[in-house]
């Protein structure tokens, strides 16, 4: 007692130190979690995965550890992200086995598992194949939570990704589901989302040859937003899409007047181009011709 009694303060510091069991130095999980998010800001994918995986070690000792589920939903991510679907599989099945009472229980875990949903949609992109990737990203977001905007997100996403690949039945679906968990909107920007929604399920109308339902949706986007001046944007193209309903059926005249107010209406707003007054003028060309075709015939 008498030796260490004479020792400096710093000795019997680091005599302290050199005494403590090993465990005393381990990271705790959530130190070791936030040095992976780290890693992953800085683009180090590998330290950041090697981070995670240490504390998905001891996913068996302790299993109610938020920090050890949140690092195997970020291992998937990351695994999807590099290409490796398979790897996140058992993940992304756990996660489906979730109660409400579970996620809502850790925010954070929400934010993770809609990263997760959009690491599945950028691996759809441009992919013929994508379409079960975007499927997966819209059971995550359903289980987050049935109402959050990023569920119509994902519908509209597989409406998109469906009329590229010329699946337009499909397209048509996923529109229309959008678009009915919208028709409480409100707001300018929730109208804007439905309008666009709206707009897109008019063009897989057109492609369809579908001219009444064309028209009957272009009058009800028209009427809708006309008490948002914020929308202004979509009217010129919905005044063209009503004078191509008509010209189709031959209203000629009805369809240059639509053309006329899709110009006079694209005047009053910045934004539109050259082109645009061009293709108007150049369609209202093609009604004459069309007009003296139909008198010859006659």
């Amino acid at each position: 007692m008498a030796k260490i009694i004479g020792r400096s303060p710093v000795a019997l510091f680091f005599l302290a130190v050199l005494t403590l069991p090993q465990s005393a130095f381990a990271l705790s999980n959530q130190d070791l979690f936030r040095q992976a998010g780290s890693y992953e800001t800085h683009g180090q994918i590998l330290k950041a995965k090697q981070t995670y995986s240490q504390i998905l070690k001891e996913r068996q000792s302790k299993p109610g550890d938020t920090f050890v589920w949140r690092s195997q939903v970020r291992m998937a991510r990351l695994s999807v992200a590099q290409g490796d679907i398979r790897a996140a599989d058992s993940v992304y099945d756990s996660a489906m086995k979730l109660t409400p009472e579970q996620i809502r229980k850790d925010p954070e875990l929400m934010i993770d598992m809609d990263d997760l949903a959009e690491s599945y949609v950028a691996q759809a992109r441009g992919n013929r194949e994508g379409k079960p990737l975007l499927l997966r990203a819209l059971e995550l977001r359903k289980k987050i939570d049935p109402k959050h905007p990023n569920v119509n997100e994902s519908y509209r996403q597989l409406a998109a990704h469906s009329i590229r690949y010329n699946e337009l039945p499909e397209a048509e679906r996923y529109i229309k589901l959008a678009i009915e968990r919208q028709k409480d909107a409100e707001s300018s920007s929730a109208v804007g989302r439905l309008t666009s929604d709206r707009i897109m399920l008019l063009g897989i109308c057109d492609s369809q040859k579908r001219w009444a339902e064309s028209e009957q949706l272009a009058k009800e986007i028209l009427l809708q937003t006309s008490k948002y001046p914020g929308l202004h944007w979509c009217w010129p193209s919905m005044h063209c899409a009503l004078a191509n309903c008509y010209s189709r059926r031959g209203q000629y005249d009805l369809s240059d007047a639509e053309y006329q107010k899709a110009i006079a209406v694209a005047k009053q707003f910045p934004g539109a181009t050259n082109d645009f007054y061009t293709a108007c003028q150049r369609a209202m060309k093609v009604n004459s011709e069309l007009k003296r075709k139909v008198k010859k015939r006659g």
